[in-house]
């Protein structure tokens, strides 16, 4: 079967992505994927605080850490001779080191002077870059129209400083989603990834603290990320990436048939091993032998939802059906 797609204007040799985890982050698991059968890998996520504390004591310019609060002072604390330029050198040597595409990926949220960094990605041989732009609506003083507001500023200053296909990575708290990724989808992003996931709010109530809660844990919610795929696939620009809740090779099916081009796995690979996209690959590539598919294109957004059709009815039937097979 041949598995191959484009995504980001790349050419994979299957649909299945390693997603930005901290299995991503050193060249031996990224060897091991390679061998597995991934069609690329998105690198560990660096996020802006530490961008901003290797631009403020390594350069003459200060960065507004203050505005960063206990997460830049996490980073200080963690980070002894930090240098990013270490990190682009050792992101140079797994791009040099492996055959498949390998994609940066930051957690950026202000216009600040790190951006500048973004350039190095291009410099070190990354094929893409995705931003995790996964923004919640915490801040009761933020309005809609000012997080979209940043979504533009951020994406059009990106754009200025590298000519590397650009994807966004996405939550899922818009009040008018279906919109806001349309309108996304036609602003010079390639890409775009649903969904990253939540901060899980672990606490341990015997110490009273927030306690970290590993990854193998988190309940991952693949019918939010199906539903949204099927709706956007056919009224977007580009390409949309299934991230959230593939565990298997049938998820892998299901978000094809919805409509995205690749899909991202992470935390499956905690809890099942590295070797675990092999599985994945073959069971893909049995399901399309199995209904006579030579090719990925074949099948993709078959079960997407049509240009004529109405989602809201759609999923209101979805519900009357549930609720009257149950009785």
């Amino acid at each position: 079967m041949n598995t191959s797609v484009k995504y980001l204007g790349i050419q994979l040799k299957t649909p299945i992505i390693v997603g930005s985890c901290g299995l991503t982050g050193n060249l031996d698991n990224i060897l091991r994927m390679q061998d597995a059968g991934a069609g690329a890998v998105i690198i560990k996520t660096k996020f802006e605080e530490e961008f901003a504390y290797d631009i403020k004591h390594n350069t003459t310019t200060l960065a507004r850490t203050e505005i960063y609060g206990e997460a830049y002072d996490y980073v200080e604390s963690i980070h002894h001779g930090y240098q990013m330029d270490d990190y682009f050198a050792e992101l140079n040597k797994i791009t040099e080191a492996v055959s498949i595409p390998v994609l940066g990926s930051i957690n950026c949220i202000s216009l600040e002077s790190w951006l500048n960094y973004v350039k190095n990605y291009e410099l070190v041989g990354c094929k893409a870059i995705e931003l995790n732009m996964a923004m919640r609506p915490y801040d009761i003083l933020t309005t809609a129209s000012d997080v979209e507001r940043t979504f533009s500023q951020v994406l059009q200053t990106i754009k200025r400083v590298t000519s590397l296909p650009v994807a966004i990575k996405l939550g899922s708290c818009f009040t008018d989603m279906a919109r806001f990724i349309q309108q996304l989808s036609w602003s010079g992003v390639q890409s775009i990834t649903l969904f990253d996931t939540d901060v899980w709010m672990a606490m341990d109530i015997e110490n009273i603290r927030y306690a970290p809660m590993p990854i193998e844990h988190h309940i991952e919610d693949l019918d939010s990320t199906l539903r949204w795929i099927s709706i956007l696939s056919k009224k977007t620009r580009g390409t949309l990436s299934a991230a959230t809740g593939i565990d298997n090779g049938d998820d892998v099916i299901k978000a094809l048939l919805a409509g995205a081009s690749t899909t991202q796995v992470s935390s499956s690979l905690y809890r099942h091993g590295i070797e675990h996209i092999t599985t994945m690959q073959k069971a893909l590539e049995q399901w399309m032998q199995r209904h006579n598919f030579e090719t990925i294109e074949q099948f993709v957004g078959l079960l997407a939802m049509k240009g004529a059709d109405n989602a809201s009815a759609r999923m209101r039937i979805h519900a009357i059906k549930s609720l009257f097979e149950e009785e």
